[in-house]
């Protein structure tokens, strides 16, 4: 309900937002899988689990700082159709 009565330009940039953060995220997976090579010849699961750890910071950062994915207004439009 609070994203249908948000300003357009409030919406655009909380959009920017979220994939920026989003953008983070994803970077900082990458460098924490990438730059583990040690890790992954003695224990393949630490370098999975520290890689699955490090995604949802950029997740919670989204959520936090009120940011908004498409994937959020994708849902809130197909709500009233059920």
């Amino acid at each position: 309900v609070m994203t249908v009565q948000r300003p357009d330009i409030q919406i655009l940039v909380a959009s920017y937002l979220g994939g920026a953060l989003l953008g983070w995220g994803c970077a900082l997976t990458t460098v924490v899988a990438g730059g583990s090579s040690i890790f992954l010849a003695d224990a393949p699961g630490l370098l999975s689990l520290l890689s699955g750890l490090c995604f949802p910071v950029g997740l919670s950062m989204i959520v936090l700082s009120g940011g908004e994915l498409l994937t959020g207004n994708f849902m809130t439009m197909a709500l009233p159709a059920f």
